[in-house]
């Protein structure tokens, strides 16, 4: 329920399903199994450079407690030595940057404990990366790729873009250090369909998380209005459509569900509730009804990923899913 207080206590989550009771990573998955249950192979977009470990962490961390394979992936660009045509000794030959960069791979993948392989792609960056996960059924892709840094010739920022627009399954962007579970999410709603998707998925992939749905509602000149009646009048429309809302959702969602109801714009609003309740991760359904969840206007996902702190797992709506995925 979402009351004028906004916020409420959770109650115990359930347990993990069985790993053992999954179907093969290869075996093609219905869109709605997809998303439900966690994903059996995921994509690790990585630059190997320093800011991406985090990345690696987090995704080595969730591909052991689901029992998922992991593919960890960078794309390089053709060099001089991997051109050079004049035959050399063996010991003279300098490594091509694929060849380095499956090293590297080889290397921060021994050890980890899971099922792993490494791939080397060229070419434009987010293509690569969405080949590779459809190529391997990924039905997660993790990246911790921030705006202000580049991936070979491209920028970060744009490939996220790319990624966030195009992707047919869950996008994960890395910011924080892993340090165990995720254990608390806020998710962002606008009551869509596509935010119900995101934040089902989210209960269904991170099912020991404490939950909170925070809705943020911006009514137009809302700077103009009499706080005591106009301001208030908006606030009720809110918390009974998040009353409504919260009523359709599944009773086990219901009952570990807080709520939180506030005036101002999304992209502020994640950030500061992420802070003030020490959220680790923040879900978004990448289209709905409202500027937010409508990840095509690339400048508003933008606007999230640069103002939130924390991750940010971005899930497709089911329909979009389904276009991205043919192709369309």
């Amino acid at each position: 329920m979402c009351g004028a207080a906004g916020l409420f206590e959770t109650a115990p989550r359930a347990s993990p399903a069985a790993a053992a009771d999954r179907p093969p990573a290869n075996q093609e998955r219905p869109m709605d199994d997809l998303f439900h249950n966690p994903p059996r192979t995921i994509v690790l977009a990585t630059d190997l450079s320093a800011r991406c470990d985090r990345a690696f962490d987090r995704a080595v961390s969730l591909a052991r407690r689901w029992d998922a394979e992991l593919i960890a992936l960078t794309v390089v660009e053709a060099d001089a030595a991997a051109q050079q045509r004049e035959p050399l000794p063996a010991w003279r030959r300098k490594a091509t940057a694929a060849e380095l960069a499956q090293r590297q791979l080889r290397a921060d993948l021994a050890g980890v404990g899971i099922r792993a392989g490494s791939r080397i792609a060229h070419g434009e960056v987010a293509s690569a990366i969405l080949e590779a996960a459809a190529d391997s059924g990924a039905g997660l892709i993790v990246t911790g790729l921030s705006r202000d840094e580049t991936l070979g010739r491209f920028s970060a920022g744009d490939t996220v873009d790319r990624l966030a627009r195009r992707a047919g399954v869950p996008l994960l962007v890395v910011r924080k250090r892993a340090h165990g579970d995720y254990r608390r999410i806020v998710a962002a709603s606008d009551f869509s369909d596509a935010s119900r998707r995101a934040l089902e998925t989210a209960a269904s992939w991170f099912d020991a998380a404490v939950l909170t749905l925070l809705h943020a509602y911006d009514p137009p000149y809302a700077k103009l209005m009499d706080r005591s009646a106009m301001r208030e009048d908006f606030r009720a429309v809110a918390v009974e459509d998040c009353e409504r809302f919260v009523a359709t959702l599944a009773p086990e969602l219901r009952a570990r569900l807080a709520t939180r109801v506030e005036l101002g714009a999304p992209e502020d609003l994640l950030d500061d509730y992420a802070i003030e309740s020490d959220s680790d991760l923040a879900v978004l359904g990448s289209h709905g009804r409202s500027a937010l969840y409508d990840i095509m206007i690339g400048s508003v996902a933008r606007r999230v990923l640069e103002q939130t702190a924390i991750d940010v797992l971005l899930v497709p709506e089911p329909k979009a899913a389904g276009s991205r995925a043919a192709g369309v």
